[in-house]
């Protein structure tokens, strides 16, 4: 987007960034089953070989949030406009 926004797409840069954005991402999607398992959640959503215990962190992880925001969802009317401040109760 900054890209875009400083002008740049108008000048010799853009076949330079286009060339390195697609080889970036063939070398990463190439090697992606090696990155770090933080690397491989961010990257589970995609179609590209990682490792399973990644896959399952990252499906966990969605699961819970769901879960979390389904627990939430029916508060959100009562402290839509005004907050529910930093006090912390037992309810809570």
């Amino acid at each position: 987007m900054q890209f875009y926004l400083e002008g740049l797409h108008r000048t010799k840069f853009l076949p330079i960034f286009l060339l390195a954005s697609v080889l970036s991402a063939a070398f990463l999607f190439g090697f992606s089953n090696r990155l770090p398992l933080s690397f491989q959640r961010s990257l589970s959503f995609l179609p590209v070989k990682i490792d399973s215990a990644a896959r399952y962190d990252a499906q966990y992880t969605l699961d819970w949030r769901l879960e979390i925001w389904r627990t939430v969802t029916p508060e959100i009317p009562k402290y839509f406009l005004l907050g529910k401040g930093f006090a912390y109760s037992g309810t809570d």
